[in-house]
């Protein structure tokens, strides 16, 4: 099987499915060092073991990775939109706040976690069963990361 480079450009979708609903979730791959400053982020336990804070870096791959959300509503029934950081051009942490605390929040700790363990996503697969997740699949058109 030939090693793959995927062009960390190519922004790539996924749809949740939620009841009647259908979100989708547009995001890119993260580098190399948007990934290595996540996995710095460590929790001593009482047992002097060190494990990666699952939470906080769950919270950091949607951010560093979220580039649109469609199909999602305010509380005013007005078509929501991430808001970015100027600086840092990544989603701000009250949008990933929002969002985590929507109907989709299992939904979009699983992305985040096959996020952080495979960097490229071809599917979502629970972090504990490791059974692909039904009401999420990844809609990128492979035509489309083909061309160029």
């Amino acid at each position: 099987m030939p090693i793959i480079v995927h062009d960390m450009k190519v922004i790539r979708e996924l749809e949740i499915k939620n009841k009647d609903e259908v979100v989708v979730i547009k995001f890119k791959q993260l580098t190399y060092a948007e990934r290595s400053k996540i996995l710095t982020l460590t929790t001593k336990t009482e047992q002097g073991k060190v494990l990666l804070d699952y939470t906080r870096s769950c919270f950091l791959y949607l951010k560093y990775s979220l580039r649109e959300v469609l199909g999602i509503v305010d509380e005013e029934g007005k078509e929501y939109k991430l808001v970015f950081e100027a600086e840092t051009d990544y989603v701000t942490d009250y949008c990933i706040e929002q969002l985590l605390g929507s109907n989709i929040t299992d939904e979009l700790m699983y992305v985040a976690d096959n996020l952080g363990n495979k960097g490229y996503l071809n599917e979502i697969v629970d972090p504990i069963t490791k059974i692909p997740v039904k009401n999420i699949s990844i809609v990128t058109n492979k035509k489309q990361l083909k061309k160029k």
